[in-house]
């Protein structure tokens, strides 16, 4: 395996306040299980979800009890998009999406990534 360039396991309760806020502040309102469960949901995804990137590939590792490790090779990602809301520019967080043109999953997205300046040069540098 090739040296590991960046390793991270995003945050996504950072990178959707707004909406996890106008969610929180609705459903408390009107009901309180609903709320919890999607807390639990969010915090189940930020444990769950880790990815590396080589010089070589990009490694997804993902679940709690079951667990799945996939990953694209470099050579392989076609494109990508980094994606910044307001409240994601104003934590230090962005999103970003793979495209690639083999096999199923044709588009990759990961929420909640730091270091959005390194991660748009380490991509440039990359993807050719």
């Amino acid at each position: 395996m090739k040296k590991i360039l960046y390793e991270d396991s995003p945050n996504l309760l950072k990178s959707h306040t707004i909406v996890i806020f106008i969610f929180i502040g609705i459903s408390f309102i009107s009901y309180g299980i609903p709320i919890l469960m999607y807390l639990i949901i969010i915090l189940l995804q930020n444990l769950s979800f880790k990815f590396q990137i080589s010089s070589d590939k990009i490694l997804f590792k993902r679940g709690i009890l079951f667990r799945k490790k996939s990953f694209i090779k470099v050579k392989d990602i076609k494109d990508y998009e980094i994606n910044q809301d307001i409240f994601q520019e104003k934590f230090g967080y962005c999103d970003i999406i793979f495209y690639t043109a083999v096999g199923t999953n044709r588009e990759i997205r990961i929420n909640g990534i730091k270091n959005k300046i390194f991660i748009e040069d380490l991509m440039d540098r990359l993807v050719k």
